[in-house]
C-alpha cells in the first residue's frame, strides 16, 4: 500500500525555509507540523511557513498542542476549556486541507483509587465523541496517540475507552519507553509494538511516529537520533510495514548526544532503510523526520 513519509516542523526549529527545502529535496512527502505556542496564533510566521511549504510540494498534516491542553482531565472546567481551544485551532488551521490532525489524551492527575480513574477514563470517552464531531464537522482524519507515561501510555487505557471512528497514531519509542519505565523490560521492543497492534489491529493504525531511545541510569528516554540507542531500525521498519496499514511513517528525532561517541544515522540512511524495509521506491519516499535542533 501506498506510505507517505514526512518530518515535523515546529516555531522553534532554525531557518526553516532551508529545512523545508533540505528534507523535500531529500524526497520527503509531508511535514508534520507542530502547533506549540505561539503557532498557529503567531498568524504571520506560521502563514508564510504553510505557503512555503505548499508552493514547494509537500503535504501537510498536524500535530496538535498538548503542553497546556488536558483533554482527558476529570475537572471539568480545564476538559472543557482545552477542547474549547481544540475546536479553535482545528477551525484555524482546516482551510489548508491537512492530512490528518494529531492529538494527546492527557490526564496529569495521579490514580489513587477507582474512583479517579474511572472519571478520566470517562472523560475520555467524551473526547473521543468531540474528537469525532470536530472531524466530521471539518473533514479532517483526526488522530490520538499514545503517551511516553502517565494515562493512556498502555494499550489497555484505549480499549477500555475505545475509538470509535477516530484513527490512532502509534509513537512506538513512546510505547517501548512507558512499557521499560513501568519495569516491563521482560518485552522486546519489537514485542512492545506487537503488543499494541494487536490490541488496536492493523486498520486502526493511520501514523506511526519513529526515533530511538536511550538508557540513562535507570530511566529510558526517547526522541533520539538513531544510532545513539537500541532500538533495530531494520528490525522495527520491517515489523510495522508488514503488520499495519498505517499510512504515515514520521521520524520525529530531535536529541543528540553532544559528546560525540556514537554515530548519528543521516537522514538519507535512515530514508533508505525505511524505503527499503517498507519496499518504497527511490522516486518520492513517504516518511516524515522531526528535526528540533536546527
Amino acid at each position: 500500500m501506498p506510505r507517505k513519509i514526512g518530518f515535523s516542523l515546529w516555531y522553534g526549529n532554525k531557518s526553516k525555509k532551508e529545512l523545508i527545502e533540505q528534507m523535500h529535496s531529500l524526497g520527503f512527502d509531508y511535514v508534520e507540523i507542530s502547533l506549540d505556542y505561539p503557532w498557529p496564533y503567531d498568524e504571520y510566521e506560521f502563514s508564510n511557513i504553510i505557503k512555503l511549504t505548499k508552493t514547494i510540494g509537500l503535504e501537510i498534516s498536524f500535530h496538535g498542542p498538548w503542553r497546556d491542553i488536558r483533554l482527558a482531565s476529570p475537572i471539568d472546567e480545564i476538559a472543557y476549556s482545552s477542547r474549547k481551544v481544540v475546536k479553535k485551532i482545528v477551525d484555524n488551521i482546516s482551510k489548508f486541507e491537512p492530512k490528518y490532525f494529531n492529538i494527546h489524551l492527557i490526564s496529569e492527575e495521579i490514580t489513587f483509587d477507582n474512583k479517579v480513574r474511572d472519571k478520566i477514563i470517562s472523560r475520555a470517552k467524551e473526547t473521543i465523541r468531540f474528537l469525532e464531531e470536530l472531524s466530521e464537522e471539518y473533514s479532517i482524519a483526526i488522530t490520538v496517540e499514545n503517551n511516553p507515561h502517565g494515562h493512556f501510555s498502555f494499550p489497555t487505557y484505549f480499549t477500555q475507552v475505545g475509538l470509535n471512528s477516530i484513527r490512532f497514531c502509534l509513537d512506538i519509542a513512546h510505547a517501548i519507553v512507558a512499557y521499560y519505565n513501568a519495569g516491563e523490560t521482560s518485552y522486546t521492543p519489537l514485542g512492545v509494538i506487537s503488543d499494541w497492534i494487536n490490541a488496536l489491529g492493523k486498520e486502526k493504525i493511520h501514523v506511526i511516529h519513529v526515533h530511538d531511545i536511550v538508557k540513562k541510569n535507570d530511566t529510558y528516554a526517547n526522541h533520539y537520533y538513531f544510532g545513539l540507542g537500541f532500538l533495530n531500525l531494520h528490525e522495527i521498519s520491517k515489523l510495522i510495514c508488514s503488520k499495519t496499514n498505517a499510512k504515515y511513517i514520521l521520524l520525529e528525532t530531535f536529541r543528540k548526544n553532544r559528546n560525540h561517541q556514537f554515530k548519528v544515522l543521516k537522514e538519507n540512511e535512515v530514508i533508505e532503510i525505511i524505503r527499503k524495509n517498507c519496499m518504497l521506491g527511490r522516486s518520492k519516499g513517504e516518511i516524515g523526520l522531526n528535526i528540533r535542533d536546527r
